[in-house]
């Protein structure tokens, strides 16, 4: 291990972009330790050194992790997905909650948390910076189950004396994204021969794994404490993102419209200024760039 090497760990690594931070991490050197359930990929590619099957919940019992050894702590893991947030809100919230309060409470080193752009979800300032007000309109909605848990956490570190940085994702997707977020449900979708959509003038900044990671990573590294937002500033629409998939598939481009569920948001963008002080040569790849280049062959 090199000299300036760092002892990572990373919980929720086998999640999409846990699997991706761990390989950036690995690839320059640092000793990955990885934690993971293993309720979302079983079968999910070993890349940290050390990977130990746990729920995060239980972190609290020390004979699993010693935190003193670590320099860094990302603690990425999470009940996601649109999906689980209408069918298991229950569920959500509670993991959500629970495994960040077993994270904060024993980490010993810097700390990097991943958020949610749901957080800002309905501002109308577009793009959307860190620090506009949160509100919630229907707090009974079962989609906010994942936002307030997030909303939750934000608090608690923001009041806390933890060394710390907060990532606001904004649609980070890959080829091997799970099922419950837009890119996989589509693609599984037509595959069936069903050509359905919900809130097709719905607008999403889509941001690829390898950029979203690089661009913790590199906020990670830095002393930024609080909160910043990671993502791409191309804003395309759910209709057009959609017949792009299909057109790289080789599938027709005409879609039913469907109901969508209560509360989707109409656009998201981020302004990522704070994150371009940071990281001034953060370049997203397109969305069209990446869809051609990952999706034919899925």
């Amino acid at each position: 291990m090199a000299s300036n090497s760092k002892k990572i760990l990373v919980t929720g690594s086998n999640g999409m972009i846990g699997q991706e931070l761990c390989k950036q991490l690995v690839a320059r050197g640092d000793h990955v330790t990885g934690i993971d359930n293993g309720w979302r990929k079983t079968n999910a590619q070993k890349i940290a050194h050390t990977t130990i099957t746990c729920d995060v919940q239980d972190l609290k019992d020390s004979n699993i992790v010693d935190w003193d050894r670590f320099d860094q702590v990302y603690h990425l893991a999470a009940i996601n997905g649109t999906t689980n947030f209408y069918d298991y809100p229950h569920t959500v919230i509670e993991n959500n909650i629970n495994s960040d309060l077993s994270v904060f409470k024993y980490v010993k080193s810097r700390l990097i948390w991943t958020s949610t752009s749901e957080i800002v979800a309905g501002d109308e300032q577009i793009p959307t910076s860190e620090n506009v007000d949160v509100s919630i309109k229907n707090i009974h909605n079962p989609r906010w189950s994942y936002r307030i848990g997030k909303m939750v956490s934000e608090n608690w570190l923001a009041n806390s004396k933890l060394d710390h940085a907060v990532i606001r994702f904004f649609n980070v997707w890959s080829e091997n994204d799970a099922p419950g977020h837009f890119i996989s449900d589509q693609i599984a979708k037509m595959k069936q021969g069903k050509f359905e959509l919900m809130n097709p003038s719905d607008t999403r900044s889509f941001c690829y794994v390898e950029d979203a990671v690089d661009a913790m990573i590199h906020v990670a590294d830095s002393q930024h404490q609080g909160v910043v937002n990671i993502g791409s500033q191309e804003e395309i629409s759910i209709m057009s993102a959609a017949e792009l998939l299909a057109e790289t598939l080789g599938y027709p481009r005409a879609f039913t419209v469907v109901e969508g569920h209560s509360g989707s948001t109409s656009r998201r963008c981020p302004d990522i200024t704070k994150l371009l002080e940071i990281y001034p040569e953060f370049n997203p790849k397109t969305f069209e760039q990446m869809v051609k280049e990952k999706i034919k062959n899925v």
